[in-house]
């Protein structure tokens, strides 16, 4: 395609290591004139960003409800930890999450509170690989996209006393 300019596209930060990479690569390869500007934030501020114009088009794990929107995947969430990590039976949840206002951090609380399960904030964090790096060094328990597995996490399940998440 002979189509040229600049593409600006807001990208969530959990968006950014996981379909981004494929839009990118898919965007480039079929308008090769095109200039792509990527600007990466937190889901919280992706709806401001482009009703401001500020991007184009914006890639976020959720769904704006004030926009037209295209779902181009749906990936499972899971309950993360460290791979050596040992959840205490009996204690409340140690619970590492993003700051307000995270849509994960909802849907976590919710989750827990609605099965009754006790929890506690053991680490905030304002980025996703603060959140990363807090359940790598064994601070605690989160829920991301299946994306976010890797060597160093294990993923609970019921059997760890953690409920089923939406």
């Amino acid at each position: 395609s002979n189509l040229q300019g600049v593409l600006t596209i807001g990208a969530s930060d959990e968006s950014a290591d996981t379909i981004l990479p494929f839009l990118l690569n898919r965007v480039s390869s079929v308008y090769p004139k095109l200039a792509l500007d990527v600007r990466v934030k937190r889901n919280a501020y992706m709806a401001e960003m482009l009703e401001s114009q500020e991007v184009d088009l914006m890639v976020t794990t959720h769904r704006p409800s004030t926009f037209k929107a295209l779902n181009l995947r749906t990936s499972p969430t899971h309950w993360y930890c460290a791979a050596e990590y040992v959840l205490q039976k009996g204690e409340p949840i140690p619970l590492v999450l993003l700051d307000d206002p995270s849509p994960f951090r909802d849907m976590v609380l919710a989750t827990l509170n609605k099965a009754d399960i006790p929890w506690r904030l053991a680490y905030v964090a304002s980025t996703l690989p603060a959140v990363r790096a807090a359940v790598k060094a064994g601070l605690g328990v989160t829920a991301r996209p299946v994306e976010m597995m890797s060597p160093d996490l294990r993923v609970l399940s019921g059997v760890d006393g953690l409920p089923p998440l939406p």
